[in-house]
């Protein structure tokens, strides 16, 4: 089902006992996630929602409690995220998931929820067959224009087609990035009724794709020091935060699904632009694969902090560099970072 008929469901009061969130676009798993708690009074949430992290073989543990009554409030949800998308779910899990399955709980609903899952592997297909999927996939054309009005449905502003194809166009359809732009164009213009073209002139502080390549780039060859310094670049071009840990996580995420054993190069090649591919593909040369699924758990942890208002999000984000490079840092990283370090303490 799509993101919209997820939320129809949601609206008639109907639920499915297991979800499957599934896909690349984070505005949806954002809204989805955000109306699903809505559903829960913010007063017993504390006592009915539980955001969990996946765990290998500890799956059958987390099942056994979704059959327990809420003490509180109309259901429990459990939000279960991973951010290797479930590719190392253990022989016990999946058959703890296929026992759920087929007799779920009355009194829970059970959010799994990925980016980038391998549906060849068993965890994820019985999910795909079994479960109730919502597909996160990135809108495209007139559907990406609807849900670009309906973002600003709520402050009551209307926007001209030709103002929000050009958003489409410039942030690739991406509405993670196109809200976080119109909030940026709301806050800056208050009392703002009315989107134009016009509005947007120097508004899309879209960095060059080759200055977001090149602090890939860094990060892939374990390079700190350049990290540092094109990361400063991009943030003082006004590169939104969240931005940059979405391509961040991408990278390792991206690098996580590299054939094992492979042969990468330890630097890119000579004038070669920053591809992503090579990217993911050198970040797997450099990274052992328990180092890469860290940095996913760092950026997690950096995206909650800037979300929660965190005072110097520059800072924030060296101090994400300092720990993805670790030990095999080249260039001042290590002790720039361990200054940095000191400073938020």
């Amino acid at each position: 089902m799509t993101p919209r008929q997820f939320l129809e469901q949601l609206r008639d009061n109907r639920w499915a006992p297991v979800y499957f969130f599934c896909g690349e676009e984070g505005f949806f798993h954002d809204r989805c996630r955000q109306v699903l708690l809505r559903t829960v009074p913010p007063e017993v949430r504390s006592w009915c929602v539980h955001s969990v992290d996946f765990a290998p073989g500890g799956l059958a543990s987390l099942l056994e409690q979704a059959y327990q009554m809420p003490m509180m409030g109309p259901r429990n949800v459990f939000l279960i995220r991973d951010v290797g998308d479930f590719s190392h779910a253990a022989e016990e899990d999946y058959e703890a998931l296929k026992g759920y399955l087929e007799k779920p709980s009355l009194f829970s609903a059970v959010v799994f929820m990925a980016e980038e899952p391998d549906r060849r592997r068993r965890f994820v297909s019985l999910l795909l067959k079994r479960a109730e999927v919502v597909e996160m996939r990135r809108p495209e054309g007139a559907d990406t224009l609807r849900w670009v009005a309906e973002i600003l449905r709520g402050p009551g502003i209307q926007i001209d087609r030709a103002a929000a194809e050009t958003l489409a166009r410039k942030l690739g359809g991406n509405l993670l990035w196109i809200q976080t732009e119109l909030e940026k164009l709301r806050l800056g213009n208050p009392g703002i009724k009315r989107i134009t073209v016009q509005d947007l002139d120097g508004l899309v502080s879209i960095a060059e794709d080759h200055e977001v390549n090149l602090l890939l780039r860094a990060l892939a060859e374990r390079n700190g020091g350049e990290a540092l310094r094109r990361l400063d670049s991009l943030l003082r071009s006004s590169e939104p935060e969240l931005r940059l840990l979405w391509h961040i996580a991408q990278l390792f995420r991206r690098s996580l699904s590299a054939p094992p054993g492979g042969t990468y190069p330890r630097r890119f090649p000579a004038g070669r632009g920053g591809d992503r591919d090579l990217a993911a593909q050198t970040a797997a040369r450099n990274y052992s694969e328990p180092e890469r699924k860290e940095v996913l758990r760092f950026v997690h942890e950096a995206d909650l902090d800037i979300k929660s208002s965190w005072k110097d999000t520059q800072l924030r984000l060296e101090h994400l560099i300092w720990r993805i490079v670790g030990p095999g840092a080249e260039g001042p990283i290590r002790a720039q970072g361990a200054s940095q370090s000191a400073k938020r303490v």
